[in-house]
């Protein structure tokens, strides 16, 4: 039949492109509006789209950027080899990271454990971090093939897609022939929109709550509604880790609730009060979110009524931390305790938890951790905690 009128009836349809000028799957995958709208995507640049400004096709990386031969481009990807072999009989899945810092917290933590998880389950597993942390990269050898770094940005500010870092994911994909692409938070886009191009799942891990979670609509720079539909736009399987995650996205025909796990067995130690002193902590990143200065409250409060109560307050040092020390409102019951490398450390050294997000948590794997550990939790009954 006529290639025209084949495209118009059917090869939209299947994703074909007309010429090499027009990029149909990225078309789409750019602008969902597009797809929602039901036009043939070619119809809709040459009605709207052209006179809207809308980009045609990616930008192109040369061919010595896609061999990673051309050191000046930014987004070219450092290439660390993994503990595992490759199972070419295996499926594969590309892992992607949404932050790499030199302190480990809980969205970094329950990422080495879905690469574990998918290792221990005969999955190839590879990995995508944004920068270079060796502490990162150490955690997630033993259950990874390979490990590549370059720089990709999270969600925020309104910022727009980078279609470059979506050509490294798309290359990614191809190199490890890959099954699925999984990003770690829903404020990972490049990787969801390489996924639909390249015609493989993508999976979005749901750790918020996003019509509860103001700080992560001002950090994006978009409303709940906005937010809730590029997600489900991008992604092809939604994983949340708890029913108060999943309920924003009830519309979504693909959601699984998954919860974090732990090591219960490791967590199982004694709960010793020495010397009479109660030592009461609050584990976090310490930002203002986290509820710092209601445990701070909290603390002045008890300085009376309970005298042998000890307020740690366990995480690392930041400007907010140091300007609430700088206030002279701390009562001598109040420590900072630093960061700790491990959550057991964090955990052993107190008596019992708190957490008073500001936020609605998703999951509050501290309280767990707790818990587990035989200290009682002391937190807001909001968000996901009531789980």
């Amino acid at each position: 039949m006529d290639p025209v009128l084949h495209y118009l009836q059917h090869g939209a349809g299947e994703g074909r492109d007309p010429s090499p000028a027009f990029d149909t799957k990225w078309y789409v995958a750019k602008y969902p509006d597009v797809g929602r709208s039901n036009l043939n995507p070619l119809l809709h640049y040459v009605c709207f789209g052209k006179a809207e400004g809308r980009d045609p096709t990616p930008p192109r990386l040369s061919p010595a950027t896609a061999v990673r031969s051309k050191a000046a481009s930014p987004y070219r990807v450092t290439h660390i080899a993994g503990g595992r072999a490759v199972d070419p009989a295996a499926r594969s899945v590309l892992l992607c990271a949404h932050a790499a810092g030199d302190n480990l917290f809980g969205g970094e933590r329950s990422f080495i454990d879905i690469a574990r998880g998918l290792a221990e389950n005969c999955f190839n597993v590879h990995v995508t971090l944004p920068r270079l942390s060796w502490s990162y990269v150490d955690s997630l050898k033993p259950f990874a093939s390979s490990i590549g770094v370059f720089r990709y940005e999270s969600w925020r500010d309104g910022n727009a897609v980078n279609m470059l870092a979506v050509e490294e994911f798309r290359i990614l994909c191809r190199s490890h022939s890959v099954d699925a692409v999984h990003a770690n938070t829903l404020v990972l886009r490049e990787p969801l929109i390489a996924a639909r191009l390249e015609d493989i799942p993508g999976i979005a891990h749901i750790r918020e709550i996003v019509d509860r979670d103001e700080p992560l609509a001002q950090s994006i720079g978009a409303d709940a509604p906005m937010i809730l539909r590029t997600v489900m736009d991008n992604a092809s399987w939604l994983v949340c880790n708890s029913k108060a995650s999943a309920a924003p996205f009830k519309d979504h025909q693909k959601v699984a609730i998954l919860g974090n796990t732990i090591d219960i067995d490791a967590f199982d130690i004694p709960n010793h009060v020495t010397g009479g002193e109660v030592r009461i902590g609050i584990i976090s990143s310490n930002l203002p979110k986290k509820g710092i200065e209601d445990f701070v409250e909290l603390a002045a409060a008890a300085s009376v009524e309970i005298p042998n109560a000890r307020f740690l307050i366990i995480g690392p040092s930041n400007p907010f931390v140091e300007a609430l020390k700088a206030a002279g409102r701390l009562r001598g019951n109040i420590e900072f305790a630093g960061y700790a490398d491990t959550p057991l450390k964090a955990i052993g050294i107190a008596n019992s938890a708190g957490n008073f997000s500001h936020f609605a948590e998703s999951f509050g794997r501290t309280a767990l951790e707790a818990m587990a550990a035989r200290r009682p939790v002391i937190a807001y009954r909001w968000g996901a905690l009531p789980e």
